[in-house]
């Protein structure tokens, strides 16, 4: 069955009617039916297995009512992952996107560093949810990323949670292990194509982050989002998952 974004779902024999562009999906793409049965999932940590119970006309679209059959939410992880990235140039930065939130990431703000070559603006943001919506459906995760406009380094550093890591070229003094209990919040950093300046990688430190290398090479922007993601994720998968419950 296939995942449609839905922001408000009923509790369980609730019937709801989809979106626009999700009756588009469902009727017109894959040629669901009534009696047909598809998941919901509402980007706050509910999840829902729904039937279709009817499909109408309204001039040339489609309103499609489903019935919820069955309910769960989950609870936000432990620790949940911030993401500061500098945006990588043209549509790497939507596959980066996608990837964020397949990975579990909470929270996404695009940062404009010194040697930075992508500078978007808040236009774009509306895209950018687009791909996070995309992959949240593909990924059957609950909970949509919250996305920040872009803002500057400095900006960012300055509301930003002090436990965290940082891509960087220099292996760390130690391996980097998640405290007990975990932080509210952990804060990931990644450089723009020509890495942090110096002077961003002092704030950094002085900030309280610590710097993370991955393999013997210099990573692209994209490749190091999600070699770092993967990364916390394999060595504190339990602090940064969440976990279903009754709804």
């Amino acid at each position: 069955m296939r995942f449609f974004y839905h922001p408000e779902i009923p509790a369980a024999g609730g019937v709801t009617r989809l979106g626009e562009e999700e009756a588009f999906h469902a009727v017109r793409v894959l040629r669901l039916r009534p009696g047909d049965a598809l998941r919901l999932l509402d980007g706050h940590g509910r999840r829902a297995e729904a039937e279709i119970e009817s499909v109408l006309r309204e001039g040339r679209r489609e309103a499609v009512n489903v019935r919820i059959v069955r309910c769960e939410a989950f609870t936000p992880p432990a620790c949940r992952l911030r993401l500061l990235v500098a945006p990588p140039r043209a549509k790497l930065f939507n596959q980066l996107l996608r990837d964020a939130a397949e990975l579990g990431v909470w929270r996404i703000t695009p940062i404009l560093c010194e040697f930075s070559t992508a500078r978007p603006d808040g236009e774009a943001a509306d895209h950018w949810r687009a791909d996070l919506v995309s992959a949240a459906k593909q990924s059957g995760n609950p909970f949509l990323p919250e996305l920040d406009p872009p803002q500057s380094f400095a900006a960012a550093l300055a509301a930003a949670p002090a436990a965290g890591v940082f891509g960087d070229v220099a292996d760390a003094d130690a391996p980097f292990t998640l405290s007990v209990p975990p932080p509210p919040e952990l804060a990931v950093w990644i450089g723009p194509e020509g890495g942090f300046s110096q002077a961003e990688r002092t704030r950094l430190l002085e900030h309280g982050c610590r710097p993370l290398r991955l393999g013997c090479w210099i990573l692209r922007v994209e490749t190091a989002v999600t070699a770092l993601l993967g990364h916390l994720l394999g060595i504190a998968g339990h602090d940064l998952a969440c976990h279903p419950h009754s709804a």
